[in-house]
């Protein structure tokens, strides 16, 4: 069959110490097919060879089970994130063509997200993303911490600024002060990648909603629009150096970062993260003891009610409409997440075979 051909080939060209990782990551990409199909590990008898290990039927029924068990529940994660991604583009469209002009700003965007996926992770009893708040006040509603557990159990850290297209077509924000070096440079201390999250409506290309939430390469955007403001056009539809776009989908993070076709510069370059031994944490690196709290539903409702009470006594101090229009990034106070999201296989899987 050909999805065992492909599986295989996967496996085949991976490297002697990912061999077992990405077949868990094919088996996880496929689950649905292969259940459908009725495929058995008894099937997999070549990439048992590849593999060069005598359980590998033990890893094959466990990724399955956990793949089947995602699948009832309605817990993949990648469409969750696809599924958000579309929210976001829909509800920045609703703003922008309502007769009022609503504002809807980078914060509230994040806190919808994180609100959506605390839902999530109650909803699955697999609990493949947990999301994080920042105990100290004096930080960014922009920023966010993005964790990915890889399945030899250690983690990719991505740093991410979060900032909302402008009904002008341009990121208004980008550049902002010292925000983007801040950004590398707490990347770089924490040995992380850095990107742009970026929350997107397009009134141009209605057919790009998958772009709603769409992440790009920090280190880009600094060497292209370091005094210039990119536009939507310039990071989802072409640019002057590639033939492909610059951005990826939030989702690419997780879904397809190194299986997909995707070719846009951004998901080159998280492939690349993920081939890199320099970017792994341990769990001891994720989580900074007493610096954050996990978000749940209650604690989201009680702390969005809290927000909009500051949001108040902001506005009310502050006579300058100009503040209004700064979409929230008026705080100059460096790189301080205030949110942290760990997505999570939470399952034992460790690759031995060298």
């Amino acid at each position: 069959m050909k999805l065992i051909t492909n599986i295989e080939s996967a496996v085949n060209t991976a490297s002697s110490g990912d061999k077992i990782a990405t077949f868990h990551q094919q088996i996880l990409l496929h689950a649905k097919e292969l259940s459908s199909t009725g495929i058995k590990a008894r099937d997999f008898f070549n990439i048992a060879t590849t593999l060069d290990k005598p359980a590998y039927h033990t890893e094959y029924n466990k990724m399955m089970a956990l793949s089947n068990k995602i699948l009832i529940e309605d817990c993949n994660l990648c469409t969750k994130m696809t599924d958000l991604s579309h929210d976001t583009w829909y509800r920045l469209k609703f703003t922008r063509t309502n007769a009022s002009q609503l504002k809807l700003f980078e914060t509230t965007i994040t806190q919808n997200l994180l609100f959506e996926l605390a839902k999530f992770s109650e909803h699955c009893t697999f609990k493949q993303v947990k999301a994080f708040e920042a105990i100290n006040e004096r930080v960014n509603g922009n920023d966010i911490e993005f964790f990915v557990q890889q399945p030899n159990g250690k983690y990719l850290f991505f740093p991410m600024q979060a900032k909302v297209l402008y009904p002008s077509n341009k990121y208004e924000q980008i550049p902002y002060k010292n925000q983007n070096t801040d950004l590398i440079n707490y990347a770089s201390k924490k040995k992380g990648y850095p990107l742009y999250l970026l929350y997107n409506y397009s009134p141009q290309h209605t057919s790009y909603q998958h772009y709603g939430c769409s992440i790009v390469d920090a280190h880009y955007m600094k060497s292209i629009f370091n005094s210039i403001n990119p536009t939507f056009d310039d990071l989802h539809v072409h640019s002057s150096k590639y033939i492909y776009p610059v951005a990826s989908t939030w989702q690419s993070l997780i879904c397809d970062s190194i299986f997909s076709k995707n070719n846009s510069y951004t998901n080159k370059i998280i492939k690349k993260v993920y081939n890199n031994e320099k970017y792994s944490l341990n769990q001891d690196e994720v989580m900074e003891e007493g610096e954050w709290k996990e978000v749940t539903l209650a604690t989201s409702a009680k702390r969005a009610d809290e927000d909009v009470m500051t949001r108040i006594e902001i506005i009310k101090k502050k006579e300058d409409s100009d503040f209004l229009n700064q979409g929230e990034s008026g705080f100059d106070i460096g790189f301080a997440p205030k949110y942290k999201i760990i997505v999570s296989n939470e399952i034992d899987i460790v690759d031995t075979h060298e």
